[in-house]
């Protein structure tokens, strides 16, 4: 009787989660601290490039005064990367696996604004502290 009063409520049966829930897991994972993996001395690069060490672009793909609650706008589901940081009153979300590759970060915005999000643009991060893209750029020896 409980799971028919369930179902018609339409509150979750027993060992099924919520949009909420797998939001909240999805994020705990997502900013769980990470283990260091310091890379092997040999595979250290030994170029004449700039140094680029620290800065990762990712895809801003909107911002909101309020947090988005579950997965919030469905069509936000084909990104399931989907990060935040909080900038004065702002929540801003963004996509992608975070590249220090200029030009793989600019295939990403192409693909985020193919996807429905024409107002996305790229931001940096150095050292996991956002930063000006024009900062970054110039950093990698970039001209923009």
């Amino acid at each position: 009787m409980a799971t028919l009063m369930a179902l018609a409520l339409g509150a979750p049966l027993q060992g099924q989660t919520t949009d909420k829930e797998r939001l909240k897991a999805n994020l705990e994972r997502a900013f769980a601290p990470q283990p260091s993996s310091e890379m092997p001395e040999a595979s250290l690069r030994q170029d004449s490039r700039p140094d680029t060490s620290g800065v990762l672009y990712y895809v801003q793909v909107l911002a909101s005064v309020r947090p988005i609650e579950g997965t919030g706008d469905r069509a936000l589901r084909v990104f399931p990367d989907l990060k935040s940081v909080k900038e004065g009153r702002y929540l801003k979300y963004y996509t992608g696996a975070g590249t220090s590759d200029y030009r793989q970060a600019q295939e990403q915005l192409r693909a985020v604004q193919g996807k429905g999000y024409p107002q996305a643009f790229l931001i940096a991060f150095r050292e996991g502290v956002k930063i000006p893209l024009d900062e970054a750029l110039a950093s990698q020896g970039i001209k923009h």
